[in-house]
């Protein structure tokens, strides 16, 4: 229905009016490859109810219609008149020139807001895993140097998770990878439901995601996330049809006794998660084997 209608907008005041394009003349000039000119609209009773001839005494009318460059009329620039009159070659070509300078501008403002979006989403994918739209590890590593400092100066410790899905390959090599990317998104989302609004988790790729824990109260504080991730992960995935269960492994490295920075938290806890994945699958697993025990 949209497309029966059309709106007439001007520079000098006129009000907007929504009108049938029937019965108006830019609804005709759209049409055509040239100029549309009707020297007398009160003549022509097609036009008489044009909000511009009803509202405005407008006699006289010519449209340009709106070209894009691939041949497509977006809209109509249009002159009228109060006075019956006709419009001379010069002043058409006039029109059409005016219409042309007004196509190039759209175009351009266009092409830069393209190219802002483009700007945007580029940056966003190069912080963002592609699948789940989680932060990546360039984001998480950024984000794990703020929290470091900020332990630095008040002494509190940091945390760093790296969790494996137990069995995710099975899900692939019997399912599809259609199946497997959408339990991934699955999994992303749930995760997030058990952490803080400070914490951060991050896709690596694959079946791989860190979470970042910054400000923790003491070192047990990772355990009890941990769990609650495992947790979390114990409900039941509904994907595409397919009930799945789903565990996880989590290995554990702590802010400073672990490691510096975050490339050694990082290690340290992948280390930890590997422990955890020969010990049995299923289970968490600190890099130092006494805060295992202890948890």
């Amino acid at each position: 229905m949209a497309a029966q209608r059309a709106w007439l907008k001007s520079t000098v005041g006129t009000n907007i009016h929504e009108m049938d394009r029937d019965s108006n003349c830019c609804g005709e000039a759209i049409k055509q490859y040239g100029v549309f000119v009707v020297e007398d609209l009160l003549a022509t009773p097609r036009f008489q109810d044009d909000p511009m001839v009803k509202y405005e005494g407008a006699r006289s009318y010519a449209g340009a219609p709106l070209t894009t460059p691939d041949g497509y009329n977006i809209g109509v620039l249009a002159v009228y008149d109060h006075r019956p009159r006709s419009f001379t070659p010069e002043e058409q070509a006039f029109l059409q020139d005016l219409a042309a300078i007004v196509i190039d501008e759209l175009e351009l403002r266009l092409a830069m807001l393209q190219a802002k979006e483009a700007q945007v989403r580029s940056e966003y994918l190069a912080h963002h895993d592609a699948l789940t739209g989680l932060p990546n590890r360039l984001m998480l590593l950024d984000r794990a140097k703020q929290a470091l400092l900020h332990a630095q100066r008040h002494g509190t410790p940091v945390g760093m998770l790296v969790l494996d899905l137990d069995a995710f390959k099975t899900v692939n090599d019997s399912l599809g990878h259609a199946v497997g990317d959408e339990l991934l998104k699955a999994v992303g989302k749930r995760l997030c439901t058990v952490l803080r609004s400070e914490d951060t988790v991050a896709r690596f790729g694959g079946d791989e995601f860190v979470i970042l824990l910054p400000e923790l109260r003491d070192a047990l504080d990772a355990a009890r996330v941990a769990q609650g991730l495992q947790d979390a992960l114990a409900h039941p995935f509904e994907v595409d049809g397919f009930t799945l269960d789903m565990r996880c492994s989590v290995g554990i490295s702590l802010y400073p006794t672990d490691g510096q920075d975050a490339e050694a938290l990082l290690l340290a806890a992948d280390t930890a998660m590997y422990q955890a994945k020969a010990a049995g699958k299923r289970q968490y697993r600190f890099y130092a084997q006494d805060m295992t025990r202890a948890a």
